[in-house]
This record gives structure tokens, sequence and C-alpha cells, in this order.
């Protein structure tokens, strides 16, 4: 997920596989971007920190944020191996991390306590709001929540990015009550095997009456002015999920 902040800031939440490397760099580039404010990488698993490494070749980074859970795999060595290259500040996030990028607010939802000695990697998934004027977004990584207490903690959110692909037993009931989506999007492959998004939480997303974007039908391009906003599938072959747009007039003139 790539954000494009009002005043030019990047955030990059996640990386795709390793072989999505090339692919996201591409992008990134296509895009204008030179460097990279904030990198989360929401949980060590290597469909989602894989790609990451090639982006830690490719960019400066300032900053990253990570589960810190311990998944001792070789993706997640590489990982650490490369942010130490960088000389990013790096810190592992926890429920209460916030930070301010001009009028951007990024918040930490989860993880609330700390699953490192869990085999279990989405369970400590970080869990992120951001929100500018009018417009937010949850991103629930790979994130499994069916506790009512940290339902409770979640914001309003115009965007809900779906847990775990879709998957059952990150999107119930109690969660669409609580943050009131206007739309939802999801990440995963056409006719994957584990048969995501699964129809226990499409027909959630019906009975909210919340549309639906899926990167099977292409790569979601979302842009704000902080009131409204607008979605578009972009061309399949661009790896983007969220662009959020710089300023009020390229709004106007992209309607």
């Amino acid at each position: 997920m790539l954000f494009k902040l009002p005043a030019g800031e990047i955030i990059l939440i996640d990386g795709g596989p390793t072989d999505a490397g090339e692919r996201v760099v591409s992008y990134l580039k296509r895009s204008g971007v030179k460097k990279i404010d904030l990198l989360i990488a929401t949980h060590p698993h290597e469909d989602h920190m894989g790609g990451l490494l090639s982006v830690l070749d490719s960019f400066p980074v300032t900053k990253v944020w990570d589960s810190g859970h311990n998944l001792g795999s070789a993706t997640q060595r590489k990982f650490l191996e490369r942010v130490k290259k960088s000389g990013a500040k790096f810190e592992i996030a926890r429920a209460g991390f916030t930070q301010k990028i001009g009028d951007v607010f990024i918040r930490v939802f989860a993880p609330v306590n700390s699953h490192r000695k869990s085999d279990d990697a989405n369970k400590s998934s970080i869990v992120t709001h951001i929100s500018w004027k009018k417009m937010s977004f949850l991103l629930m990584g790979d994130a499994e929540h069916k506790e009512r207490r940290i339902i409770d903690s979640y914001p309003h959110s115009v965007v809900l990015k779906l847990a775990h692909h879709g998957s059952r037993n990150g999107t119930i009931k109690s969660l669409l009550q609580k943050i009131k989506p206007r739309m939802a999007v999801v990440s995963c492959g056409r006719d994957n095997s584990y048969g995501h998004p699964h129809k226990e939480v499409l027909k959630l997303l019906d009975e909210f009456k919340i549309k639906l974007y899926s990167t099977v039908e292409g790569n979601i391009i979302i842009k704000s002015n902080g009131e409204n906003f607008s979605v578009n599938y972009a061309a399949p072959d661009e790896q983007s999920v969220m662009d959020v747009v710089k300023s009020v007039l390229d709004i106007f003139f992209k309607w």
C-alpha cells in the first residue's frame, strides 16, 4: 500500500512477496518516489515482507516500523539486515504508537501485546489508522481480531483494508459495526487456493452495504482532497493499492 501525502511524503506498507519486489520498485520510480519517509512491515510472512527487500535496496528510508515478531525465516533475516544497512530508524510498533506528518495523523492500534513466542505471526500484525481531514483508512494487515476490547478501540474509518486477504477470521460483524466503513479493499489472487475473500465476509459487507474493491480486478487507486474521494482501478501491471493524491487541484481535474 502506497500513500503519497499532501506535502509529498511517502508511506509504504508491505511489499508483497519477494518476486514482486521489482514491480514494486518500478511503480515507485514511475510515481516519482525518491525516498520513503515511513516503511511499515506489518508482519514477517514472505507474502508481505519479501518485496520490501528490493525496496530497501533501491530507496533511502527514514523510518521502519516492524511488528517485532521473530519468525526466524530467511526472508526476515534478510529484511533486518537490509534495514540495518540502510541506516533507517528502526522501531517495534505497538498499540499507542503515533506519528504526525504534516496534517496526516498515523496511529497504531495493534498489536496490543507481544506475540514473539507465538507460532502465528498474524496475531502480531501491525494495524494502522491513517487520517487526513475527513479521510481515514484502517489497515488490518493479517490481523485476526476476535476480542471485543480491541475492536472497541478502533475509530470510524472511511476505508477498511480487509484483514488477512478477506479471511473470515479477520472481518467480523462487531468490527464493521464499530468502524462503519464506506468502502473496503481486499488484496488477494484470482481463484486462490484459500478461497479469499471468504463468502462469510462478502455476506457481511453486503449486509452493511459496504462496496468492496478487489485486487483481482486490478490495482486500486484512491484519490482524496481530505473531504471527498474517488476510486478507480489502475492497469493490472502497475503495482499499487492506495495512492492519496497531493492536492485539491489534482482531485478537481481528475475527479
